[in-house]
């Protein structure tokens, strides 16, 4: 599952005031920076800020 946000870095301090921690990232990737939590079952939650939306 992924999920949008609008700042990678309010989503993770927001996370993180909650208990909730990165697992993976934040990787710049150019068109958009992605990071990685995990649910209470441990898979993976993708996080993407899009700098630029192709679409």
């Amino acid at each position: 599952m992924a999920l949008e946000v609008k700042s990678m870095e309010d989503a993770i301090n927001y996370l993180r005031d909650h208990g909730v921690y990165v697992t993976w990232g934040p990787i710049d990737l150019g068109v958009s920076i992605r990071a990685e939590i995990t649910d209470p079952d441990g898979l993976a939650i993708e996080l993407r800020e899009w700098r630029h939306k192709p679409w």
